[in-house]
């Protein structure tokens, strides 16, 4: 378990903003298509700090992956997984400007876990 101040997780109203924003932004079909899916993506970032001791960038990277992977809305699934990832790390503090979205993108449809990578990326100054 992680000690210090809890992060501030993304609520559902917040991944739904981001849906909206990605589908306004890049087109696609707006709509939830799996509910559970959705809850359980979200649920999954926060067991990453909770009871796998994550650090932000293992709680950035679950919400990209599992968001993507959950395909729990109609369209945009992996720019919105992206997106919730550099919300959250923004969210708490760090810099995400320096991440190369579209490698990241690439990386999530991929199907590769992407915490060492935004580690890397973001940790190095």
């Amino acid at each position: 378990m992680n000690s210090g101040s809890e992060p501030r997780f993304l609520t559902r109203e917040a991944v739904d903003a981001i849906h909206e924003d990605q589908i306004n932004t890049f087109r696609g079909l707006h709509g939830v298509r799996d509910e559970n899916a959705l809850e359980s993506a979200i649920a999954a970032a926060q067991n990453v700090y909770h009871y796998g001791g994550g650090d932000m960038y293992e709680v950035a990277a679950a919400y990209a992956f599992r968001l993507a992977e959950g395909q729990a809305y109609f369209d945009g699934n992996k720019r919105k997984g992206v997106e919730a990832a550099l919300v959250f790390l923004e969210g708490c503090g760090i810099d995400a400007s320096r991440l190369p979205e579209q490698q990241t993108y690439d990386l999530i449809g991929n199907g590769f876990y992407i915490a060492s990578r935004l580690n890397s990326v973001l940790a190095t100054p």
